[in-house]
């Protein structure tokens, strides 16, 4: 090997070494996926193996690649307090950068970037955000409408899930299925048609998130004692009430004219009486 070529063979293992070696580095370690429940605190966790952090970042990325919006930044050089917002940063030791989001929403589902600067680099990584709001229920109830049977049942949760009816033998296809929002929760509600003989029949309404379920059957007795009073019923309850509460009016009414009427009489009698004693008097 010519002197030449020990020259440059020198020179690119100093390269080397300088690059791998000499140069500092960052390592941000973040974990993939966080559950987070609905109106809950919840942490992002990351670490990092360098000292020294001068800024952290995160982003929530849109899901088209653009539109990227900057939730939280944190600087060491500008006293910041590490809170912005519902984000706070969590000061364990330099090495945990997690951040906590404190009362999550259903709007702050998605992907997140963490980004930190130190004095030897910096580097990014990402955490998706799942959140979950436990589904009520099911609740099922009975409703009549023009001579037939229906019963519908409802839900509130996020994300959205899907309801399903079934009974010991059979999945039903609903009538109907309506979703609407309520605050940022899904309100879900499904009806189906009963059979006449529906109370011995072992209805089933699930409300399911892929195969997560929750599922509530049909107490024919407990549903009829809460759900369930005629109309007649009803309306002799309210004519006892209305009649009961006009009867005291009544007796107000008259003891206040019993009253009124016997001061009237008696300012009477004393005006008499002390005429009759001025012309007593008098004569």
């Amino acid at each position: 090997m010519t002197e030449m070529g020990l020259c440059l063979n020198f020179f690119y293992l100093i390269v080397y070494l300088n690059m791998h070696y000499v140069e500092p580095f960052v390592k941000l370690d973040c974990v993939e996926s966080v559950i987070g429940i609905f109106n809950e605190d919840t942490n992002l966790p990351c670490s990092m193996e360098a000292a020294g952090m001068k800024t952290l970042t995160l982003t929530k990325l849109h899901e088209s690649g653009s539109n990227d919006k900057i939730v939280y930044k944190f600087n060491s050089n500008e006293n910041d307090t590490g809170v912005q917002g519902r984000i706070k940063l969590h000061h364990q030791d330099s090495q945990n950068v997690s951040l906590i989001i404190q009362k999550i929403q259903a709007s702050d589902n998605g992907t997140y970037q963490f980004t930190v600067e130190t004095d030897h680099g910096h580097a990014s990584k990402s955490i998706d955000l799942i959140v979950r709001a436990p589904y009520t229920g099911p609740h099922i109830s009975k409703k009549e409408e023009n001579g037939k049977t229906f019963l519908v049942c409802t839900t509130v949760g996020y994300p959205l899930a899907q309801l399903y009816w079934k009974t010991t033998n059979e999945t039903i296809s609903p009538n109907s299925v309506d979703i609407a929002r309520s605050g940022e929760l899904y309100n879900i509600t499904s009806c189906i048609t009963a059979v006449d003989d529906w109370c011995s029949i072992n209805y089933t309404c699930s409300v399911c998130i892929g195969n997560d379920c929750k599922s509530k059957e049909l107490d024919c007795f407990k549903f009829e004692e809460i759900s369930q009073q005629p109309l007649d019923d009803v309306r002799t309850r309210v004519g006892v009430i209305l009649s009961f509460v006009f009867f005291i009016l009544l007796c107000t009414a008259a003891f206040y004219c019993r009253k009124k009427f016997s001061k009237a009489h008696f300012w009477k009698q004393s005006t008499a009486t002390l005429v009759n004693f001025v012309d007593d008097k008098e004569n």
